[in-house]
């Protein structure tokens, strides 16, 4: 059985992936399982930890999107990238 939901991939910034380990909490993942789980019962709550606190090429879209829109709804918090992107060597 297979947990990619049948969806493409997303690419998804480290820094976010880094915002989404510092506020989801155990709980917070626990609310994202239970609102995924009712239209895709082949998700697990390993695949919702890997997704929100390992850094990876490729993301689920469906699970980053549901934890983008909870901590929206919830605490108000979101994501805000940093314009400064360079590299000094």
């Amino acid at each position: 059985m297979s947990n990619l939901l049948n969806q493409q991939n997303l690419k998804v910034d480290p820094e976010e992936i880094v915002f989404f380990f510092k506020n989801c909490d155990g709980n917070v993942k626990n609310v994202i399982y239970e609102r995924l789980k009712k239209n895709h019962p082949t998700i697990s709550k390993r695949l919702i930890d890997k997704e929100v606190t390992k850094l990876k090429k490729l993301y689920n879209p469906l699970i980053i999107m549901e934890v983008r829109t909870f901590l929206r709804e919830q605490y108000g918090k979101e994501y805000k990238p940093s314009n400064d992107k360079t590299v000094t060597i």
